[in-house]
């Protein structure tokens, strides 16, 4: 067996890992996917809400409280940020929480 054999396992591997993650990382960027994702599905399931509490009252809810009320809780957004809820459209944004 060749004594470059291990070496250029190791090599590939390495390379092999580093292609599929962004920033070279291969344990941070599935983390930050995961992330991610949960904070899509968190909006997703907060924009149903409102198209569930529409479908039930025939208008938006007024508020997001209201919403909550009748729909309950909705995921708390991630840190850093909040919902914005314009009840003239319907549509729920996370953006930067105030500070």
């Amino acid at each position: 067996m060749s004594r470059l054999l291990p070496v250029r396992l190791a090599l590939a591997a390495s390379l092999l890992l580093a292609s599929g993650c962004p920033d070279g990382d291969p344990v941070r960027t599935p983390i930050a996917a995961g992330q991610s994702a949960r904070v899509t599905v968190g909006a997703i399931e907060a924009q149903r809400a409102v198209e569930a509490y529409r479908a039930q009252h025939g208008d938006n809810p007024p508020s997001l409280e209201a919403l909550e009320a009748a729909t309950g809780k909705l995921k708390a957004p991630p840190p850093g940020q909040a919902y914005r809820y314009d009840p003239a459209t319907g549509v729920i944004e996370l953006v930067e929480a105030p500070r």
